[in-house]
């Protein structure tokens, strides 16, 4: 009885169980260059439906999450010493940003580091509405306290989408209530033989 109860809560309420996150395009791209901030790349996150998000699917969009996972490395360096970078992030939808990054690692014997993979994502209830139209995130790379900045540093946007299904003011066909009717019965007379 409690794996039907389960089934039938999680049918009925807010589900994105079939929606998966997915890259905004592009797929990966540069905030920091040659040890310096580059000129801060845009992801553009566009309707999918792999992403839950796409009109005339029966579902609306009730909240949209967007990650941002970076990564850096410095090759060339001193040993020992500590190398950073922060990415930032900020959008033109109105959506809660993330939290900053910040990337450090300290150079080998080689002079070598690889910082991250690291990750922050932030969540926004939106509509509902039947498609969240396209938005775009930018990452912008600073500097992490001090440190001498990573050689470079790559930023990947990604989104899902958080839906409910569409409810629409139909009337139950009187079947239906002759159906419910006879399991409601049916319960009853079980619980009276339990008894």
């Amino acid at each position: 009885m409690r794996k039907f109860l389960l089934l039938t809560g999680f049918l009925i309420g807010g589900t994105n169980a079939f929606a998966s996150f997915i890259n905004c395009t592009p797929f990966t791209q540069a905030f920091i260059d040659t040890g310096a901030p580059a000129g801060p790349p845009v992801f553009t996150c566009s309707p999918s439906a792999a992403a839950g998000n796409i009109a005339g699917d029966g579902l609306n969009v009730i909240a949209i999450t967007f990650l941002v996972s970076v990564s850096g490395q410095k090759a060339g360096g001193v040993f020992g010493t500590t190398y950073g970078a922060t990415a930032t992030m900020t959008n033109n939808a109105g959506l809660a940003n993330p939290a900053q990054i910040a990337l450090s690692c300290v150079a080998d014997v080689n002079g070598s580091c690889v910082a991250g993979p690291a990750a922050s994502q932030a969540t926004t209830g939106v509509g509902p509405v039947d498609q969240f139209g396209a938005f775009t995130v930018t990452v912008t790379g600073g500097q992490n306290s001090t440190f001498p900045f990573l050689d470079n540093a790559t930023g990947s946007v990604l989104y899902q989408a958080t839906t409910t299904p569409i409810q629409t003011g139909v009337v139950p066909e009187p079947a239906t209530f002759a159906v419910m009717g006879a399991a409601l019965l049916g319960f009853g007379l079980f619980r009276k033989r339990w008894q």
